[in-house]
């Protein structure tokens, strides 16, 4: 199909090439088309990749899958806890308390609030020697369904927002999404899905060896904290929680 657009804009009439339509559709518009085919095969080649199953433990799942134009993993991570929406939204909000729960978290705080559904956050993370340690710079925003009242958390980076800092590597690529979902009974299904491209020298062949371990050790303290009184009963104007919850 793209092969038909360049074809119809090369043979146009005389008219045209006189006035310099032509430079211009070569300069501009082939371009713009050929981005756009691209990006929506970009699109279609993630969607079709078919998650693996990586742990299975403690009713916790890691998956990964191949992303598109990048030799590091994507994954996905998934369990069920007994908690209000408020108290999982809350958890992912307090910045200053992620060292505790994920994994490998040494440092993290909030560069500044938007307002309560969007905010930019810094995080650094240990990599072990001999590897430098790396931080990332991630913009975020929380949007609830009204009708069904699952929170969707998106992720990206933010890198230009504050200069790199010595002896750490900046992450250069991150994208994903955090989404809390209502089940019955109380129960609340935690999905996050993250592709990172960690910078540096890392290759992505190590990388992916030890791809499940962060989201599981994650997630084991993550539900451990969901299962305290500050969190698993506390409600909060800002998310709307399921009749059955209320």
């Amino acid at each position: 199909m793209f092969y038909k657009y360049i074809k119809r804009l090369v043979f146009l009439p005389k008219r045209f090439l006189l006035s310099g339509f032509r430079r211009k559709i070569f300069l501009v518009w082939i371009p713009l088309i050929f981005f756009f085919y691209l990006f929506e095969g970009y699109q279609k080649t993630n969607a079709t990749q078919e998650w693996t199953l990586e742990r299975n433990i403690d009713s916790i799942y890691v998956y990964s899958r191949e992303y598109y134009g990048s030799s590091f993993k994507e994954i996905r991570a998934e369990t069920y806890v007994k908690s209000t929406l408020g108290g999982v939204a809350k958890l992912f909000d307090d910045i200053s308390l992620f060292p505790k729960w994920i994994n490998g978290c040494v440092n993290a705080y909030m560069i500044k609030r938007v307002n309560d559904n969007e905010g930019y956050t810094y995080s650094e993370i240990e990599a072990g020697w001999p590897v430098s340690n790396r931080d990332v710079i991630t913009h975020y925003v929380r949007v609830q369904d009204t009708l069904n009242k699952s929170i969707l958390i998106s992720l990206s980076c933010a890198n230009d927002l504050i200069p790199e800092k010595d002896g750490i590597v900046r992450v250069q690529a991150l994208n994903g999404y955090t989404k809390i979902i209502p089940e019955k009974n109380g129960m609340v299904h935690i999905i996050h899905q993250l592709h990172v491209d960690p910078g540096g020298f890392i290759p992505g062949w190590l990388a992916n060896f030890f791809v499940s371990d962060g989201p599981l050790y994650s997630f084991q303290k993550l539900r451990k904290l969901l299962s305290t009184s500050q969190y698993k009963y506390f409600t909060s104007k800002e998310i709307q929680e399921p009749k059955q919850n209320q």
